[in-house]
């Protein structure tokens, strides 16, 4: 089919009915050529106004290719703020995953679990504001010194194995590893309610003072004792310091 040409549509303006039968039979053909796409842009523009299309030819002979290049520019801003938006997102996702990777490498590359304070009571909280749970709140939100001020108020008052294996706990989490680990030594002694819990957390203290066969003495004793959850984590705690001894 041969397509209608600029200089043939333009020549239809004197017949407006032909003129719009030509544009909708060529208006989704694949083949027509700018100059006429931009002339069909700029005729849907004025709403199929012959009049008003005259005169803005009149104006500017090169007006029917402005609606293509507005088009084309849409486009490319379009593209421009998708791929800058897609740039920032990529950004914050790296650096918001650096920023964790720096979390967890600032601290210690060992023991990446022990985060997890198997040995801390979930029902110990706020709510029932009593002593203890006061201190166990201070403890799940960081402020450790704080903590630890106050469980040793409550020792001074009344000490109890409890009490004694939080304190080694908070030193331990203040890095007082050898104070944390001497409280530990203790609690295995009296092989109370606390003992594999103390094996667990003792052996971390070596290993944080690179002791590492003595923490993987306490290591075995709780994976011996099939306790979890830390029977589990002292398992892959030993492989990460067997990678360490080699």
């Amino acid at each position: 089919m041969n397509l209608p040409d600029l200089k043939y549509l333009k020549q239809l303006l004197d017949s407006p009915e032909e003129l719009k039968h030509q544009i909708d039979k060529i208006r989704n053909s694949p083949d027509i050529d700018a100059a006429v796409k931009g002339f069909i842009a700029l005729y849907d523009q004025q709403n199929g106004d012959i009049d008003s299309l005259s005169i803005i030819l009149r104006k500017n002979r090169d007006v029917i290719l402005s609606p293509l290049v507005k088009e084309h520019q849409n486009r490319k801003l379009f593209r421009r703020k998708f791929f800058y938006s897609a740039a920032t997102l990529i950004i914050l996702i790296l650096g918001s995953l650096a920023f964790k990777l720096f979390q967890n490498t600032s601290e210690n590359t060992l023991f990446a679990n022990r985060y997890n304070d198997p040995g801390l009571p979930n029902f110990m909280n706020y709510n029932n504001q009593s002593s203890i749970s006061k201190v166990m709140y201070l403890y799940k939100k960081g402020d450790f010194e704080e903590a630890k001020s106050s469980i040793n108020e409550l020792r001074k008052k009344k000490d109890n194995d409890t009490l004694y294996y939080y304190s080694a706990i908070i030193d331990y989490k203040l890095q007082n590893y050898t104070s944390a680990s001497r409280s530990f030594e203790n609690l295995i002694k009296t092989k109370g309610k606390y003992t594999v819990q103390s094996h667990y957390f003792n052996a971390i203290c070596y290993a944080e003072q690179e002791k590492y066969k003595t923490a993987i003495l306490n290591f075995k004793y709780v994976i011996n004792s099939e306790q979890e959850p830390y029977t589990s984590l002292a398992k892959s705690h030993i492989s990460e310091l067997q990678q360490n001894l080699e």
